[in-house]
């Protein structure tokens, strides 16, 4: 590393990779007393024996990925989401050392909005424990309520299954409940609209979690109104893509969804 902020300053270059083979880690440039150096920290980091044997890739990591694709290459927009980043890591860092032992500062920080009496001694000490169990119950709470929603989905699956059975049932059931104005709505894309319904019950209730189907995608929308669209998606057997913000994503899974999962949260926080 010391070495590669050596040559650094005196190339064109302003993204580093550094790897041995198996990590990959991605350094942007700085600006410090109007010198351009290496930064010292990466903005990004993949170890691929993270993703060995089909694991899932978590945090939408190739989402970032594609950003380096020759098509998509933009340095300046890397630049700006490397900063993004950095900022975003270090934040991530500190909330998991606060959730295993949270001090003084953050717990005085918590009970500011706090009916409680903060001037005796010892205030960190005694409220720690219990802004340790409270953000833990918090994202308990937020695991639970995906685990239900993704139950939802199993049953919906289910219910498919025991349709296949017999024919005739199954053309009746789905010419009654998938056909939204005319536009048949695949049992694919029924199973697609229940991944996004449960990625979205970590921030919004599902009840308001409907969607709309046309002729060339299918809408998943707020409040049963079409301007309020969290996400878009087309399936068919030659491709399968998903419109979130601004970004058109390819997908060769439905399981795929669940890896933009924080595009797909970021977008609904438009409508709550």
């Amino acid at each position: 590393m010391a070495q590669l902020k050596r040559y650094f300053p005196h190339t064109s270059a302003r993204i580093c990779i550094l790897t041995n083979g198996l990590v990959y880690k991605f350094f942007s440039e700085k600006s410090d007393n109007n010198k351009i150096n290496l930064d010292s920290e990466p903005f990004l980091e993949v170890n691929l024996l993270k993703y060995a044997h089909n694991a899932v890739i978590e945090d939408d990591t190739i989402v970032k990925l594609k950003k380096f694709r020759k098509k998509d290459f933009d340095v300046e927009e890397i630049l700006c989401a490397a900063e993004d980043l950095k900022y975003t890591n270090a934040m991530k860092e500190f909330f998991k050392r606060q959730l295993e032992i949270p001090n003084d500062e953050f717990v005085k920080v918590v009970l500011k909005g706090l009916p409680f009496d903060t001037k005796k001694k010892n205030v960190g000490e005694k409220f720690a424990p219990h802004v340790k169990q409270a953000l833990n119950e918090i994202i308990g709470d937020r695991v639970a309520k995906r685990i239900a929603a993704a139950g939802a989905l199993e049953n919906v699956q289910t219910e498919v299954s025991m349709l296949q059975v017999n024919d005739d049932v199954t053309e009746a059931k789905m010419s009654e409940s998938l056909d939204v104005e005319g536009v048949v709505v695949s049992e694919e894309e029924i199973e697609a609209v229940y991944i996004i319904k449960a990625i979205l019950a970590e921030l919004i209730d599902i009840s308001r979690i409907t969607y709309k189907a046309t002729t060339t995608y299918v809408s998943i929308i707020v409040d049963n109104k079409v301007t309020r669209w969290a996400c878009r998606f087309t399936i068919s057997s030659r491709s399968k893509f998903i419109w979130v913000l601004d970004e058109k994503i390819r997908i060769e899974s439905l399981n795929e969804i669940y890896k933009h999962k924080n595009l797909i949260l970021e977008s609904v926080k438009r409508y709550l």
